[in-house]
């Protein structure tokens, strides 16, 4: 991105999720990435990345044989184990991690603010991390053999990001530059990335 322009600087800043509208708003910050269902009358968005949610196992966990055997998990399979949440519900409503499906419990065991942690309570225990697909083969590759992703189902609700800005930035020359930059390389990933079936990862 920086070879695109010599004099580009940018600074990442944690998302303070109660006042992350507002920040856009009076120019605290320019953009934001995030996976917000729905925005107010004067925000705009480009959809970054669709992702279905997986669930994150220890190896050696029940689910795992199950899934071997049958090829699929139940939510009645999946109400047997607590669930972890790596992301404390905002007052936008954008849970990134648990899955919103009606037929399974939703009810954390555990909650982290953070997800450093949750690899961890996953190891030591049977409860069950919801996470994107993405986020999920990840941590297949950190954490090599110690680790399984399966498959939540293709009725999970998906993670939606977005890149979201303000009416205030909207026509800027520099930030329109910076939004078309996102989208090309955006769509140049995609144009190269293969097309795979889900991998289970044993």
């Amino acid at each position: 991105m920086t070879q695109k322009r010599s004099n580009l600087r940018f600074e990442i800043v944690p998302i303070q999720t109660k006042k992350v509208l507002s920040d856009l708003n009076n120019g605290f910050v320019d953009f934001l990435i995030y996976p917000l269902q729905l925005l107010p009358i004067g925000f705009h968005e480009l959809p970054l990345r669709k992702a279905a949610r997986s669930l994150i196992v220890r190896k050696g966990h029940p689910l795992v044989e199950k899934y071997k055997v049958y090829k699929s998990i139940s939510a009645e399979d999946i109400n047997k184990f607590e669930i972890i949440r790596t992301q404390v519900k905002t007052d936008f409503d954008a849970e990134f991690d648990v899955p919103i499906k009606k037929d399974i419990n939703t009810n954390p065991a555990v909650t982290l603010p953070y997800i450093y942690a949750a690899p961890y309570v996953v190891l030591d225990t049977n409860c069950l991390w919801p996470v994107a697909d993405w986020v999920a083969k990840e941590l297949i590759e950190l954490y090599k053999g110690k680790l399984v992703m399966l498959p939540l189902g293709t009725d999970a609700s998906q993670v939606d990001t977005k890149l979201i800005w303000h009416d205030r930035t909207h026509d800027s020359p520099i930030h329109q530059w910076f939004r078309s930059l996102i989208k090309t390389l955006l769509t140049d990933k995609d144009r190269k990335r293969p097309s795979k079936p889900f991998i289970f990862a044993a």
